[in-house]
């Protein structure tokens, strides 16, 4: 079976294997900024359209039309590539290390530009704040899903009942670490 490829996997994939840990870090850590600054003006670009579409283009914009906003692309561009280059490596390294790396580029950026769309109803500003909270709030609920593969079997989840998590030995825990009795 194939195995999915995370964030990690194409990290350990460009550095060289006699790379120092502080050396992958650094590379990786300038491949999350350069990828977010692309996937930030294409994200930001995007939303803006997605919230012009929603609400007027003279409640979005201080111009009359649509034709007059595209003067602004390049401020978008701009803009949304140093949004990203700044989000990306903060949320990479929090929440996206173990998430199959489709998942870590497409869910925010979907989550951003549907958030633009929604908050341009209202305006501008609402519009920009829900793009910027929808990014976060996808890229944490990615880190939580996918914490539980992580973890492997044997390993803690809230919903197995015990107080502590279980070191791997299978034997849930009491919340003093006191094992189970044996029944039998």
């Amino acid at each position: 079976m194939a195995r999915r490829m995370a964030l990690s996997d194409a990290i350990d994939w460009w550095a060289p294997p006699t790379a120092r840990a502080l050396g992958r870090v650094a590379l990786s850590t300038l491949l999350l900024v350069v990828l977010g600054a692309a996937g930030g003006a294409v994200t930001t670009v995007l939303a803006f359209w997605a919230a012009g579409i929603t609400g007027s283009p003279t409640q979005l914009l201080p111009f009359t039309s649509l034709a007059d906003a595209r003067l602004l692309l390049p401020v978008f561009l701009v803009v949304g590539a140093m949004v990203g280059a700044a989000f990306a490596p903060v949320a990479g390294w929090l929440f996206l290390r173990r998430v199959p790396l489709w998942r870590a580029v497409v869910e925010p950026a979907a989550a951003t530009v549907l958030a633009a769309g929604a908050g341009g109803w209202i305006g501008i500003g609402v519009a920009i704040l829900c793009a910027l909270g929808a990014f976060w709030v996808a890229a944490a609920r990615l880190g939580w899903t996918h914490r539980r593969a992580a973890l492997g079997a044997g390993g803690w989840s809230p919903s197995s009942g015990s107080g502590t998590p279980s070191l791997g030995s299978g034997t849930p825990s009491l919340g003093s670490g006191v094992a189970w009795p044996s029944v039998g």
